[in-house]
């Protein structure tokens, strides 16, 4: 009986210790929710009767052991089941068999193989640190002019796309013509991670809307301001479609304000570099860039949520924290930190700006907000302090900047999820620009 003793001792102890690991998660992933705090508690009280069963007679702790044992073992089961059956983490190479599992630089060279031309896309900040460009005195935003640039690998292949004749990723040449829309964002509005014709830009071209995008991957609101301020006279829109991701735009914006030459086109809506005109040294140099400098970066699987190890997300109940919104990862937190409001003062001054262009332009401007797939695999659609969305959402309606919010046609579908590539983290899939399409239309028309 005593060895029994010992050994229920040592069950309890781990217990112990299983419960400390639970309050280290959710303290660490705190967002002062409600459930949150009494989870708090619970645990708590959970760990000081544990500690009261070590010191009490036999029998009772027996049967307590028993008991405890047996609703571990359903949550953990419950747990095991929705890791096995559900596809929050799984790989998305484990949903689809055709799945292209070629990096990236083994397609480009596959593509060279053929004796064709495939080029990496560039970002500014990468551009802006090399001494390639500071020594020219030329920091550019967009790519190598008529050149094709290969995109992400979301939905299991690799898209490439066309760049026109100043670098952006456009099919046909519109410029110095009359159009219907100009897009202006990050890779929502260049149409990253879809085959080319499944964008954006191309899906509103096909419904007779000559549309430009000037979108650039991995830009911020300053960023897509200054592009905007250089290649505007080269532009004749009807309507100009700011597109504004919650996931990242803010964070974004942080770094942008940090840096000084996006600092000048932020304090004069005049400053230009005269980027149109130097496309061809902009295009040599980036070559060199790429060919001497250009790093290949894939996404490391252990820094996205849904790869983490099985063993490691079961042990802390991941998908049934993930299920009861007790998910709160640093992303989740940079997206909701106070410092935001700071941020969003800085927004405040670049929204006007671009509505100072538009009104230069004769062009109608809207804004749209597109929400991250936290937010819609949590289900908080209808959560406007989210991410400080009322915050972005009432700066934008006092400028009188027409909205279209594209949260409200996620809530119209079945599954929401269901625009996101295998329903999981990433840009939206070819279902996705087309609902994005129809809702812009829907709200245009009224």
């Amino acid at each position: 009986m005593k060895k029994l003793n010992i050994g229920i001792n040592i069950i309890l102890s781990l217990f112990i210790l299983h419960t400390f690991l639970l309050i280290y998660v959710l303290v660490k992933n705190f967002n002062y929710s409600i459930l949150n705090l009494l989870l708090l508690f619970l645990f708590s009280l959970i760990i000081f009767f544990y500690i009261y069963l070590i010191f009490i007679k036999k029998t009772f702790k027996l049967n307590a052991i028993v008991s405890i044992i047996a609703i571990y073992f359903s949550i953990y089961l419950f747990e095991f089941y929705i890791d096995t059956v559900g596809t929050t983490f799984k790989n998305k190479k484990q949903l689809d068999i055709n799945f292209d599992t070629r990096s990236k630089i083994e397609v480009i060279k596959d593509f060279q193989k053929n004796n064709k031309i495939i080029y990496p896309g560039t970002y500014f900040f990468d551009l802006y640190e090399d001494s390639y460009f500071s020594d020219l005195k030329i920091y550019p935003f967009a790519g190598i002019s008529n050149s094709k640039t290969i995109s992400c690998n979301e939905l299991g292949y690799w898209p490439v796309i066309k760049r026109d004749r100043f670098g952006f990723s456009n099919k046909f040449d519109f410029y110095e013509q009359e159009i219907d829309y100009l897009l202006i964002g990050d890779s929502f509005a260049e149409g990253w991670c879809v085959n080319e014709k499944d964008n954006l830009q191309n899906i509103l071209i096909r419904n007779n809307k000559k549309t430009i995008s000037l979108g650039i991957s991995g830009s911020g609101p300053l960023l897509q301001l200054a592009i905007l301020q250089e290649y505007k006279l080269l532009i004749k829109p009807k309507k100009i479609i700011m597109m504004y991701y919650e996931g990242n735009d803010l964070k974004n914006l942080y770094d942008e304000l940090n840096n000084k030459i996006l600092l000048k086109y932020f304090n004069d809506i005049n400053y230009q570099q005269g980027l149109g005109s130097k496309q061809n040294t902009i295009d040599l140099f980036i070559k060199k860039f790429i060919k001497n400098k250009y790093i290949y970066r894939e996404n490391n699987s252990s820094d996205d949520l849904t790869y983490s190890n099985k063993l490691y997300r079961i042990i802390k109940l991941s998908n049934i924290r993930l299920l009861t919104n007790l998910v709160s990862s640093n992303d989740i937190k940079s997206k909701n930190s106070k410092n935001n409001i700071t941020i969003i003062n800085k927004y405040d001054k670049i929204l006007n700006k671009i509505k100072i262009i538009s009104n230069q332009l004769n062009s109608d401007l809207y804004f749209i907000y597109i929400p991250d797939w936290t937010r819609v695999k949590q289900g908080k659609l209808n959560d406007n302090n989210l991410n400080y969305k009322k915050n972005i959402i009432d700066l934008v309606n006092k400028k009188d900047i027409k909205i279209i919010d594209f949260t409200d046609k996620l809530k119209k579908i079945k599954d929401p999820l269901s625009v996101f590539p295998f329903e999981k983290h990433g840009h939206l899939n070819e279902k996705g620009y087309l609902m994005m399409n129809e809702h812009i239309q829907e709200i245009i028309k009224k």
